[in-house]
């Protein structure tokens, strides 16, 4: 059985530490900075190391995962700062990665920043799915759905979502309405927390119904097939909003069906028995 592998701890001067100018948050919080400063003040050593590479360029170590803790640590006067420096060459991609996945367990990205970083992913990955990346990064393939919806938002409402003003969830409903007169009504009502998520969605679903009433395409069909087996999703059942709700649900089933050890035929007739 090999022996597990333990990452080294180096102790490095803080001014020889750069931030990396390329990082996913856009914006500091101070009072997040200030707590932390506080906590190593307290203890008296910084518990979670930094992560870096080194930059012959620079002949400095840039900073890969920890930027408020490298703050923090410059806050609470530390001249020397745990650091473990990443083995080999790392590409835009692996960085990004890294720091995506370092903000989420640790204090969370803002919903528009999330969203440019997954985006950046996505542009770098060399055609990988939404659903390969989401468990590469420990999200949800719907994660990807909503990012792409908030940045198709005006700059000025990508502000309103990172600011608070409008929910994340709420905004990704809101951004799915094409008629724009509506959309800044809705909007509006969002921002003056008249409108919450649920009422968003049933805009949205409205919406979606209005244009197949007015199409007449109330008996439409998608049909998707792979490995020998067919997913049929009814137009009537909603819009593309619904159709990503049924998928969801499906993917839950899946989940639960491999862990019961059933093989295709068996979570089929378990569906069926469902739904009769």
């Amino acid at each position: 059985m090999p022996e597990p592998v333990h990452e080294q701890i180096e102790y490095l001067p803080r001014i020889r530490i750069v931030p990396d100018p390329d990082q996913p948050r856009e914006r500091i919080d101070p009072e997040h900075v200030g707590r932390l400063a506080k906590s190593l003040i307290e203890r008296g050593k910084m518990l979670n190391p930094i992560r870096t590479r080194f930059d012959p360029a620079l002949g400095k170590d840039v900073i890969v995962a920890g930027h408020q803790r490298w703050l923090a640590a410059e806050q609470a006067g530390f001249d020397l700062v745990p650091v473990i420096r990443s083995k080999g060459t790392l590409s835009p991609l692996d960085i990004l990665v890294e720091q995506v996945v370092d903000n989420e367990v640790r204090e969370g990205l803002r919903p528009c920043e999330l969203a440019r970083a997954l985006d950046e992913i996505r542009r770098q990955s060399g055609g990988k799915s939404n659903a390969e990346l989401a468990g590469q990064l420990g999200l949800n393939p719907s994660d990807f759905t909503v990012a792409d919806a908030l940045l198709s938002l005006s700059p000025a409402r990508q502000q309103d979502v990172d600011a608070g003003l409008v929910g994340k969830q709420t905004a990704y409903y809101l951004a799915r309405i094409d008629d724009p007169a509506m959309q800044d009504e809705l909007w509006e009502q969002a921002r003056s927390g008249q409108l919450n998520k649920e009422q968003a969605k049933a805009a949205v679903r409205s919406r979606a119904a209005h244009h197949n009433t007015k199409a007449g395409a109330g008996s439409g069909r998608i049909t998707v097939k792979a490995s020998g087996m067919s997913l049929t999703y009814r137009a009537e059942d909603g819009g593309l909003d619904g159709l990503l709700e049924a998928l969801d649900t499906l993917r839950k089933e899946v989940r639960r069906g491999i862990d019961q050890g059933w093989d295709a035929k068996a979570f089929s007739r378990q569906m069926k028995n469902k739904v009769s």
